[in-house]
């Protein structure tokens, strides 16, 4: 009896969003409550495009040694100082036209606390 040969599985694609064209969305980052060594912070992606974004990523980098220590609707990384939040399965998509979705979360930081200037969404630079 010969063994028989099972297949090896393939790797699985990475999850990736909508392209966005550049210059098609905009980021309001905002502080809404701050304390020695924590704040809290709400962002909130607009889509400007035609299109829907169906499924997201959105990226920054801290310049003062700020951390997220948790967050809703959505889930992030963070190395380092670059943090990188994932839509939630339920605000995957954001509307075209002005459609928006937020986030909020918890940080920590030690010295200064300044808001980040430059974002992108799936790749794309977006504005602030």
């Amino acid at each position: 009896m010969s063994p028989s040969r099972s297949p090896s599985p393939s790797p699985s694609p990475s999850p990736s969003g909508t392209p966005v064209p550049p210059g098609s969305c905009s980021v309001t980052y905002t502080l809404t409550n701050q304390w020695p060594g924590g704040f809290q912070a709400e962002v909130r992606i607009v889509n400007r495009g035609a299109t829907a974004v169906k499924g997201w990523q959105l990226g920054w980098t801290y310049g003062n040694g700020q951390t997220v220590n948790q967050l809703w609707d959505g889930s992030y990384t963070q190395t380092g100082s670059k943090v990188t939040v994932t839509n939630a399965s339920y605000n995957a998509t954001i509307p075209a036209n002005g459609g928006s979705v937020s986030f909020g979360f918890l940080g920590g930081w030690n010295g200064s606390n300044t808001a980040p200037k430059q974002f992108t969404l799936n790749g794309a630079a977006c504005g602030a």
